[in-house]
């Protein structure tokens, strides 16, 4: 009787244990699904909430205001607003904040803010370098009229100059050196001064060293605005490459004041010495390692001009390589 009673007693308890496990593992396996159903849900608010910023960004330049439009399993929201335009009064960067959300053991819910720019840049400067500029005397003015004495005879205002900049062309204009490469109708590979055609500075237009160290823009008057992108990242040389903008700033008679000219863009990849006499009306920047230094020789004439510059990414635009772009992008918490 004793034993039968212990073996009812120990069968009991087993059952009791293994009816625990049993139950316990059935509210873990329980858990761990709506875990995974909370981590997925959550997961497609995220890709809602990126959706919208894609969406925003194929509808620039609209605005956006959509208030819970529905996708797949859930909804998201999406506002832009526009953040900077350029000199014509034309949206050139938005601001955008998308809302995902999917109900799932509750509500998941994911935002994004993202700015959504082109190619055109807040550019305010007419000479921009990494490194410093031989001989640049930084104002020293009494009077404050923004004056000083630049390299050799070359006229600029100081405040239009900023040496030692931290600066690349994607920073700039959001766009890559491939971009360029991969748009660009005029490319020349160490061209001689009578291979550049003159009509071709009135567009997007590569000019790559490899050999020559030297490459001189024409001197003729130039009609309008264009880009000129100098690329010295396969140099072989040993002399720092010459960038000559040939004109002396003095019109025959006959040509107009504009002869001897260069307006719009033009940016340097690498090291190199600006030489020339020309009226340079736009931006020019050297993107060189920050301990290089770039001399700037000739009597050439360097003024800001907003609207070359706007005219030269103007040629970008039209090269479709400044399609708008996402260029801050940030999870924010709901």
């Amino acid at each position: 009787m004793d034993n039968r009673g212990s073996i009812l007693i120990m069968t009991l308890t087993f059952i009791f244990v293994f009816s625990l496990l049993g139950v316990g593992t059935i509210y873990h396996a329980t858990c761990q699904n709506e875990d995974s159903e909370k981590l997925r849900a959550s997961m497609q608010a995220f890709w809602l909430a990126d959706g919208g910023i894609e969406y925003a960004r194929r509808s620039i330049p609209a605005v956006v205001n959509e208030n819970d439009t529905s996708l797949g399993q859930g909804f998201y929201q999406v506002q832009s607003t526009i953040d900077q335009t350029d000199v014509n009064g034309n949206p050139i960067a938005f601001d955008v904040i998308s809302l995902g959300r999917v109900q799932a053991q509750g509500q998941r819910r994911r935002k994004i803010h993202a700015v959504i720019a082109t190619a055109e840049a807040n550019i305010d400067k007419v000479f921009k370098t990494r490194g410093p500029i031989k001989n640049y005397d930084p104002p020293d003015d009494p009077d404050d009229s923004g004056q000083c004495d630049p390299p050799s005879s070359v006229d600029w205002i100081c405040s239009e100059v900023e040496p030692n900049s931290d600066f690349s062309l994607t920073s700039t204009f959001n766009m890559t050196l491939e971009d360029f490469y991969n748009t660009t109708h005029h490319e020349y590979e160490d061209p001689a001064p009578s291979d550049i055609a003159i009509e071709d500075l009135d567009d997007l237009v590569i000019i790559k060293l490899v050999d020559n160290f030297s490459v001189q823009l024409p001197s003729r008057q130039i009609e309008g605005a264009g880009f000129v992108l100098i690329d010295t990242t396969e140099y072989t040389g040993e002399k720092v490459p010459t960038v000559s903008i040939e004109g002396t700033g003095n019109c025959p008679e006959g040509e107009g004041e504009d002869c001897g000219n260069f307006s719009g863009i033009l940016y340097i990849i690498g090291e190199a010495k600006i030489a020339g006499n020309p009226v340079f009306r736009g931006a020019a920047f050297v993107e060189g390692s920050p301990v290089e230094v770039t001399p700037v020789t000739g009597n050439a004439t360097f003024r800001f001009d907003a609207q070359a510059v706007d005219d030269a990414l103007g040629d970008v635009n039209n090269g479709q390589i400044s399609e708008f772009k996402i260029h801050l992008w940030e999870e924010l918490p709901c």
